[in-house]
């Protein structure tokens, strides 16, 4: 889950609990997207894009090309992530 001033909680045991995680932003989350056993993206106010490869454990910032709020997210049938944003755009998540 995403919410306010960087809220992101994650659980292990289909959400009978949650252990919050620490992430470097702390402005408002609108959307999160687990991505296999290990990756989860965030996004939220402003084009801010995080992403963990370690469960939460250490994130990275990701550049988008648009600073509308990211509103959204999905992944597709190939398990690539799709968001979209305030401005109507909609993109998706490169590999690197």
């Amino acid at each position: 889950m995403a919410g306010e001033r960087g809220l992101v909680l994650h659980s292990t045991d289909d959400g009978a609990t949650f252990q919050r995680l620490a992430i470097p932003y702390h402005g408002s989350l609108f959307t999160a997207e687990l991505v296999g056993d290990r990756e989860i993206v965030v996004a939220g106010l402003k084009g801010s894009l995080l992403r963990s490869r370690d469960e939460g454990a250490s994130w990275s910032r990701l550049n988008t090309s648009d600073t509308a709020s990211v509103t959204g997210s999905t992944l597709s049938a190939n398990g690539q992530v799709l968001l979209v944003n305030q401005a109507g755009h909609v993109f998706d998540l490169r590999a690197d």
